[in-house]
């Protein structure tokens, strides 16, 4: 105990306890007083209120203050319990921490199982996760330079025009440009959203782009899942004029 501090009145007696980390406990009696006890008998403490001194330790602070009718209990084996009642909650916690890190290390485990033990997953299982939503089937043509930009720019408008005709088929989704990084430059190479049966009537449709014919470019083609977005189309009676966002 880092401090013992006693107060006295003519008919009550409290104690306050200051242990290592500043916290408090505090005993008071109902009614004490020194030396004899009174001839009739001393009031009984309140319950949870009683202070307990050691036997084994003589302090002139603590023992004279106490009626001689009142048995006191050793406050050292109550401290004792304390501690290992505060042990026992640090392992408790602990164990506590160690289980929710368990579990999440399992869920982590679970959520990645599918890598972790070398299985993939299908088709059929991203259909049934995503079952209500669009689930459109469209293919994604990415088509990079392959001789600099030159050869690009030679072939462009016949791309274009090329581009023009098989939106008018209803093959095209949409087509155009990237971007670089700072958005101030193209460095030649593009994306187009097609329609297509399969990934080799893909590969087919991809193929007679005159940028892929020439070899201004060379493209690679992914299988592509709609399932969610948004278009905003607003026409105008008046003027005839729609807005696409």
């Amino acid at each position: 105990m880092d401090a013992l501090s006693i107060e006295r009145a003519p008919f009550n007696i409290g104690v306050s306890i200051i242990e290592p980390g500043s916290a408090r406990t505090h005993f008071r009696y109902a009614r004490a007083q020194l030396g004899e006890p009174p001839d009739e008998p001393a009031t009984a403490p309140l319950p949870g209120s009683v202070f307990n001194p050691d036997p084994c330790i003589e302090s002139p602070c603590v023992a004279p203050i106490f009626p001689k009718s009142i048995n006191p209990i050793p406050l050292a084996p109550l401290l004792r319990q304390t501690r290992m009642d505060n042990a026992c909650s640090t392992v408790h916690s602990a164990a506590h921490a160690t289980a929710a890190s368990t579990l999440e290390s399992s869920s982590r485990q679970c959520s990645t199982g599918s890598v972790m033990n070398g299985k993939r997953v299908t088709r059929e299982q991203v259909l049934e996760a995503s079952r209500g939503m669009l689930q459109q089937q469209f293919y994604a043509v990415f088509s990079t330079p392959a001789n600099g930009m030159e050869a690009v720019m030679q072939n462009l408008p016949e791309h274009l025009e090329h581009q023009c005709k098989i939106e008018r088929d209803g093959i095209l989704v949409a087509a155009g440009p990237h971007w670089s990084d700072d958005e101030q430059y193209w460095d030649g190479d593009g994306l187009f959203i097609i329609r297509a049966t399969s990934i080799e009537h893909a590969k087919s449709i991809a193929a007679q782009d005159p940028m892929h014919q020439c070899g201004a470019r060379r493209f690679s083609i992914r299988p592509w899942l709609v399932n969610e977005g948004r278009l905003n189309l607003s026409i105008e009676f008046s003027t005839g004029k729609f807005t696409l966002s």
